[in-house]
């Protein structure tokens, strides 16, 4: 097939959207809060361009030669990001501190496997607030397509005939699509995650761009219908960049208009806008580009925050745009084009065979980071070790495992309903926290039963003038909130400890209805609410480990939660009306009630290794000063002395 021929440069211009969209995203420029979906663009014209290639080959011979397609594609990607991760995996060695190195190797290893988006979908979303500590989180879309070319060419070649092929096509993305209905019907933890990662939930995209294959030459050619079309294409797409944003349930509806925009775009070739707006010499030029400067410019954009903290200025966001199109430049000229368009056999044989083994090493190398514990040897002072952090992260839970839950009440090894306090503790993630602490403060009392709920995180629950329901059988929701709507089960109870991080958030209000629920069913029960305190942008153990001390993680540029005044200035309602005691976390562990005395070390741990969750023995030192500064208003709630073991 002649390139010159085919090229279609309208479609490069479709790339130069897709990548200055996700771009402008990831720089947080004002106007592409959806510009994530520029993604979603490169597997539509991924689906038109390999269709096209394969229909082609199979129409020409009869058959398809799958080693020569596969050894196209890896030559196609391989060296481009086979350069880009030597170069990130030098500047991890250099900047990481062990715990993100440790992270690091695993998304090295997956990324040379080409299932990153695997590990990303188990390690949490693309959204997520460790999100940018990941430099090869970008390889998600990379795998997707490898997978889908895994399965594609062997689909066209068994359908014999056009229309089994279009039939294929249109069934294959109905059944995507109808995944992605059946996970947001089934509300199940983590589907969101699973949306957008896994490659099932996106095959409907790329069968936009397949079908196209089949509807250009019968495409109208009139120059009205034309330019409609073309006009409509770029109207939805800028549609989905200005009004999705990281809220925004994805793929599923919200991935259509700009499916069916760039497929319109694909289908308008030869248009006087996409003449216009696609093939200029600036933006061809970008969209040959495009490849490369979407490898490289999240690695930079991930260092650069790493360094800096904050990379927001307009000085910071050019400069890293810059640098994305420099390093872009070097990688197309001679990383891209020389390895993928050499004329001899011979060449095109060695690429492929140099790729593959230089993929090799780069999973042994993220293996081998994997395994290493952070290389902590490279520090001239000890650094917290990345064993030395899950282990902190994991201690917060030990209590629980034996804990009294709304799960095992019938186990009076646990459960002890028979005595005169029960206290049940309810809330977020942060309810670990607060069972910590009134589990230090009341665990040996033979008057008190503490009863943890089990975290209200991943329940879709309801709260109305019948009680309380869950609809989500995952991490048995439904069963707990069914033992919440219990009236045997409510009278019970004389205290719930409401332990949540932003809890006096609005976004908290359904929290606050179910402690007004319960309290409206049992006007005995007692409710005391704990404050929210600090929150940093990465883990507080990371902090430490780059600037060596744990102060380091109440600095202005790291803090993204401090409000000492979260209860005054809170919109939900029941804050303001419910009666409860409340717990200031400020007020006991900041003696001014500013940033700079907050407290960060105690009793042998930070005051937490992730982002906000307090470690055990933290905890612990609040529940002292509970018991020292709180002690005359618990026991006015008929709780008994703190810390008694009578």
């Amino acid at each position: 097939m002649d390139t010159k021929k085919t090229h279609l440069r309208h479609v490069d211009g479709l790339r130069a959207l897709a990548v200055l969209g996700v771009i402008f995203f990831h720089f947080g420029i004002p106007g592409f809060s959806g510009g994530y979906i520029g993604v979603d663009i490169f597997f539509v014209i991924s689906g038109f361009l390999i269709t096209r290639i394969i229909v082609a080959e199979i129409e020409l011979t009869g058959q398809f030669g799958f080693i020569n397609f596969y050894q196209r594609r890896v030559r196609r990607l391989f060296p481009a990001l086979l350069f880009v991760l030597i170069l990130t995996s030098l500047a991890a060695l250099v900047l990481f501190t062990p715990e993100n190195l440790v992270q690091y190797g695993g998304s090295l290893a997956s990324a040379a496997l080409s299932a990153s988006n695997v590990l990303f979908w188990f390690e949490s979303g693309y959204f997520d607030s460790a999100s940018h500590i990941k430099p090869l989180l970008h390889t998600w879309s990379l795998s997707v397509e490898e997978q889908f070319y895994m399965i594609w060419p062997l689909l066209l070649l068994l359908m014999a005939s056009k229309s089994k092929k279009i039939a294929a096509i249109i069934i294959l993305g109905l059944v995507s699509f109808a995944l992605n209905h059946y996970y947001v019907s089934a509300v199940q933890p983590g589907f969101e995650s699973a949306l957008f990662f896994l490659t099932p939930f996106r095959v409907f995209e790329f069968s936009f761009g397949a079908i196209c294959v089949y509807l250009e030459k019968n495409y109208p050619a009139n120059r009205p219908a034309l330019e409609f079309s073309a006009l409509l294409g770029l109207t939805l797409i800028a549609y989905s960049f200005i009004t999705l944003d990281q809220s925004s349930l994805f793929p599923y509806f919200n991935a259509l208009p700009c499916c069916l925009g760039t497929a319109l775009v694909i289908l308008s070739r030869g248009s006087l806008v996409s003449k216009l707006c696609l093939e200029n010499r600036l933006t061809v030029a970008i969209g040959l580009l495009s490849y490369s400067l979407y490898l490289v410019h999240w690695p930079i954009y991930v260092f650069a925050r790493y360094i800096f903290i904050d990379v927001s200025s307009a000085v910071m966001i050019s400069a890293m745009f810059i640098g994305s199109l420099l390093l872009a430049i070097i990688s197309y000229f001679y990383i891209e084009r020389p390895f993928r368009h050499g004329a001899t056999s011979w060449h095109k044989s060695w690429v492929y065979k140099l790729s593959l083994s230089g993929m090799l090493l780069m999973c042994l190398l993220g293996l081998a980071l994997k395994l290493s514990d952070g290389l902590v040897w490279r520090y001239s002072s000890a650094p917290l070790s990345p064993s030395q952090i899950d282990e902190g992260k994991g201690k917060r839970f030990k209590d629980l495992h034996s804990a009294c839950n709304l799960l095992v009440l019938e186990d009076s090894g646990r459960c002890h309903l028979d005595r005169p306090i029960q206290i049940l503790l309810f809330g977020n993630s942060h309810e670990p926290d607060g069972y910590n602490m009134f589990n230090y403060l009341y665990g040996n009392n033979p008057q008190v039963n503490i009863i943890s709920f089990g975290t209200a995180n991943d329940c879709v629950f309801v709260v109305n003038q019948n009680g309380l329901t869950s609809s989500t059988l995952a991490l048995d929701c439904a069963r707990r909130f069914a033992t919440l709507n219990n009236p045997e089960f409510i009278n019970k109870l004389t205290h719930i400890v409401y332990s949540t991080h932003t809890g006096f958030d609005y976004v908290a209000k359904d929290l606050w209805a179910v402690l007004a629920n319960l309290s409206s069913r049992n006007n005995q029960l007692k409710v005391i609410a704990l404050g929210s305190y600090l929150a940093t942008s990465i883990d507080c153990a990371t902090i430490r480990n780059k600037e060596g001390n744990y102060d380091a993680c109440k600095k202005t540029e790291y803090i993204t939660y401090f409000n000492p005044d979260e209860r005054a200035l809170s919109r939900v309602p029941d804050v303001k009306t419910l009666n409860y005691l409340y717990i200031s976390k400020v007020d006991l562990l900041c003696p001014d009630r500013k940033l700079s005395s907050c407290l960060t070390f105690a009793n042998g741990e930070p005051m937490f290794y992730d982002a906000h969750h307090l470690s055990y023995g933290f905890a612990q030192h609040v529940a002292k000063l509970i018991a020292l500064n709180y002690e005359t208003p618990l026991r006015r709630l008929g709780l008994p002395k703190p810390l008694s073991t009578e």
